[in-house]
């Protein structure tokens, strides 16, 4: 299981990550802590998604 580590401290918390990827607080992730982990990493955070499709958009589809 992969994690994601404070660079002077401590492992970031799933709330933490979510936090600084630009999720809303109200993002669920259901499931134990180990599942929860498994679906963080096939997300990708919402402000990169708006720019992966705006650039599909205007460079590719137009």
């Amino acid at each position: 299981m992969a994690s994601v580590t404070h660079p002077t401290e401590r492992k970031l918390t799933i709330a933490e990550l979510k936090r600084i990827c630009a999720f809303p607080d109200d993002f669920v992730l259901t499931g134990t802590y180990s599942q929860q982990w498994d679906a963080w990493v096939a997300r990708f955070p919402p402000v990169m998604m708006a720019w992966v499709a705006r650039t599909i958009r205007d460079e590719i589809l137009s």
